[in-house]
């Protein structure tokens, strides 16, 4: 919540209000803080200078150009950037308690009219194996769901972050967070992006 009026980040930090990630962020600061608080923190962040780009992974890369000083993303996309540029100088932090530390988790379930009840359940079953949640770790840098692996890339284990109370199903309606990020002219293009396994997080160049 502070961002805007920290001067060394104005007009260079940036954002993807298209991106369902964002939105979901947006989402959750309206839970926590309410629609006004978080229409003034939208606007105090135009008003800084904010830069608009297509995904979290092109701000990532902009912070790691050297372009941006901060950028909003999930924090996987800094970890990919890491791994494709390892002397790019980009690191991840985690605000505590708000929606900048957001948990979302991604979810899997059967269909009930499904005629593949059991290749369905051991599916399931197969993504919540150690096998596939290390695969999660060490090729998406996905948080694991489970506790016998640990996440990779210098990342804080799951139990020392401190995320925000909130009920991940009220992230599902997004409809007054469009009507506000299009009543400040932040964005004008409905963006539809599949469920994902994520933390909220802050890319910050390490200059």
């Amino acid at each position: 919540m502070d961002f805007p009026d920290a001067p060394a980040l104005d007009s260079a930090v940036g954002w993807a209000p298209t991106y369902g990630a964002f939105q979901a962020f947006i989402t959750a600061m309206r839970l926590i803080e309410g629609e006004s608080a978080t229409r003034r923190w939208l606007e105090e962040m135009v008003s800084a200078g904010v830069s608009s780009y297509k995904n979290e992974f092109f701000v990532s890369n902009a912070v790691a150009d050297g372009g941006l000083s901060a950028g909003f993303a999930n924090h996987y996309y800094a970890l990919r950037v890491q791994a494709s540029r390892p002397e790019a100088p980009i690191s991840v932090t985690f605000t505590q308690d708000g929606p900048g530390a957001l948990i979302n988790v991604a979810g899997a379930a059967v269909l009930q009219g499904s005629q593949r009840q059991e290749r369905a359940q051991n599916f399931i079953r197969h993504l919540l194996s150690a096998e596939a949640q290390e695969f999660f770790a060490t090729r998406t840098f996905s948080y694991p769901m489970v506790s016998a692996i640990p996440p990779v890339g210098g990342l804080p284990s799951i139990d020392e972050l401190n995320p925000p109370s909130v009920n991940l199903s009220e992230l599902s309606n997004l409809q007054p967070t469009i009507e506000l990020l299009r009543d400040v002219d932040i964005l004008w293009v409905t963006s539809t992006n599949g469920p994902q396994q994520e933390l909220a997080s802050i890319a910050v160049s390490t200059r």
